[in-house]
């Protein structure tokens, strides 16, 4: 496998993970009816900055292991990713329940 795509892959797996130290720096929540959708309003800086803070201390203390061909600065470009491409409603159930208008 060429080096590109490891690197894609290690990031995408890490997609979780980064979604949850946003939430943790409360800039966004799952939906309490489909688990794995992530959701979240434009990202405050302030907040970005507390998430870096946390994903930096548990890098640290060994709580999130980050894959090989991932830094730290990787890791924090993909927890801003991740809340920035997040919808602020789950579409699952846009999908499945229709838009309040």
């Amino acid at each position: 496998m060429g080096a590109a795509k490891e690197m894609m892959l290690q990031r995408e797996g890490m997609t979780g993970v980064a979604e949850e130290v946003a939430i943790a720096a409360d800039l966004g929540e799952r939906c309490e009816m489909h688990k794995d959708v992530f959701m979240g309003e434009f990202p405050d800086e302030e907040l970005l900055v507390e998430a870096y803070k946390i994903a930096n201390a548990r890098i640290t203390k060994g709580e999130i292991e980050l894959p090989s061909m991932m830094s730290r600065r990787d890791f924090t470009d993909l927890i801003k990713e991740v809340v920035e491409q997040a919808p602020v409603f789950c579409p699952e159930c846009e999908r499945l329940f229709g838009k309040d208008d």
